[in-house]
């Protein structure tokens, strides 16, 4: 079998002990020590994992259809949870500590982190069921199946709720901020907003002609906004339904869309290499808006993000193989264009700052009001694969190709580079307390690096694969 990165990667609750999975084992790092304080052999290619609230166990999901209870420290498999007759694609843990779990089988089981036992099977599904996402009051898990339906199964009464409506696959999601609806956009041309408490449908939003690609959501719900393979964006009333306005203007699929946090401006970016910029509530009918030719950003190569500064006056695009574009949201003009590769972005905390990492190896950051370079930090030899800004804006930590994590002074403006891997660093992240930072490489090793003495007091190994992603308490799956 050919070498594969890490099917999971976690932090438990703590921030004690690193979590990692990687073909059939899962091994288990004490941060502190640096040392792997346990591995299990989990028999099987490990598919997903889960951790409990307080980080004690962790429940691992196969390809042999198992799911085994694990005590963090001591090693000990504490439970073998057998019943599932295909893989099992996701593991959620109830605020309760009942263990839910997905598979190909297309059932869902309610398992007990104190019996051996399925409490409960839920069956109904005609296919694979490839995700899991629990209510917020954690009394309902709501499931997601290659059959094109999504099921709400109430863990005690053991009822279910066939959310109905949709014909193809779903595409897209997005949540609303009321922390109860989740808006879903089809291969059906459809979109539909659910109610995650009452299990419900609350409306289907029908005017697209072609599959739905890209959902936003505005910061007060007031609106809804989708992006389909029609070319078209429309915007929705999430309570009525009806389509308020449709914008008109991009000539191919698009890609991204954004709004910004005052609710007034839309921006996308489509497959036709342009970005636009609409206004939101310029119009108080229903109808067509075609967007002026001074409303749309060039690019030549289709931009691959965008992004808008905190305080809702600028607008950012980035295109692979053209440049950095620039726009003033009020006046809907790109004021400037930054030529070059642009490999990464990130928004410093100050509203009008970003920060860009080149393809040649340079971080550079710009201010947003004065339209100039601000700093350039010959950070590195190869591309920048990826870069976070501390949280004061102090200092900036990059990886990249060139085998360093960088780590770039804002204030003294200078840079050094931390030299310990063996290949391509591809993420970094900044531990909670921002004296140190996290890296994982292609060299198939996660370091520790301490900022203040520049030096590696950690390096985590176990992986048969490249370490492409890295989040602290986020579990990621591939």
């Amino acid at each position: 079998m050919a070498d594969k990165g890490p099917s999971c990667l976690a932090l438990t609750p703590d921030d004690n002990y690193v979590i990692g999975s990687a073909t059939s084992s899962v091994g288990v790092w004490d941060i502190d020590s640096g040392e792997a304080v346990q591995r299990f052999n989990n028999e099987g290619m490990v598919t997903c994992l889960a951790t409990s609230a307080d980080g004690v166990r962790v429940v691992t999901g196969g390809d042999d259809g198992i799911a085994r209870v694990w005590h963090t420290l001591t090693g000990t498999k504490e439970k073998t949870l057998r019943g599932h007759e295909g893989p099992i694609n996701a593991i959620v843990i109830s605020p309760n500590d009942d263990i839910i779990t997905g598979s190909n089988d297309s059932t869902v089981r309610v398992w007990s982190l104190t019996a051996e036992e399925c409490q409960a099977v839920f069956e109904g599904h005609a296919s694979s069921v490839l995700c899991l996402v629990l209510t917020p009051d954690g009394e309902s898990v709501v499931s997601g199946s290659e059959d094109k339906t999504v099921k709400a199964w109430h863990l005690k009464t053991k009822n279910c709720a066939t959310l109905k409506g949709h014909t193809g696959l779903i595409k897209c999601f997005a949540a609303m901020n009321d922390g109860r609806r989740v808006v879903s956009g089809s291969k059906d041309q459809s979109l539909k907003i659910w109610d995650l408490v009452t299990l419900q449908c609350c409306v289907t939003l029908k005017g697209h002609t072609n599959l739905i690609w890209r959902v936003a959501v505005a910061s007060d719900d007031s609106f809804v906004v989708s992006a389909s393979k029609d070319d078209k964006l429309k915007i929705w009333n999430p309570v009525t339904g009806d389509c308020q306005l449709t914008l008109i203007g991009h000539s191919s699929w698009i890609s991204c869309v954004s709004i910004t946090t005052d609710c007034k401006t839309i921006i996308s970016g489509s497959n036709d290499k342009n970005v636009k910029l609409w206004n939101a509530t310029g119009n108080e009918h229903a109808g067509n808006i075609s967007t002026p030719s001074d409303h749309i950003l060039h690019h030549t190569s289709h931009p691959s993000c965008v992004a808008i500064t905190t305080d809702g006056r600028w607008g950012i695009s980035a295109s692979k193989n053209d440049s950095l574009k620039l726009w003033d949201i009020a006046s809907v003009k790109c004021v400037k264009s930054i030529p070059g590769s642009i490999a990464f972005i990130a928004a410093m905390h100050r509203s009008t700052q970003v920060v860009t990492g080149s393809h040649s190896g340079d971080i550079t950051i710009w201010n947003c009001d004065s339209l100039e370079m601000q700093q350039t930090f010959k950070a590195h030899q190869g591309s920048v694969m990826s870069l976070q800004v501390s949280k004061g804006d102090s200092f900036i930590v990059s990886a990249s190709s060139d085998k360093t994590v960088g780590l770039c002074q804002v204030h003294g403006g200078h840079a050094q580079r931390l030299t310990g891997h063996s290949d391509a660093v591809l993420c970094v992240s900044l531990m909670n307390g921002e004296d140190h930072a996290i890296s994982g490489s292609k060299d198939k090793t996660v370091r520790l690096w301490n900022l203040q003495t520049m030096s590696c007091e950690r390096t985590f190994e176990g992986h048969t694969g490249g370490v492409a992603a890295w989040h602290q308490r986020v579990t990621i799956q591939s």
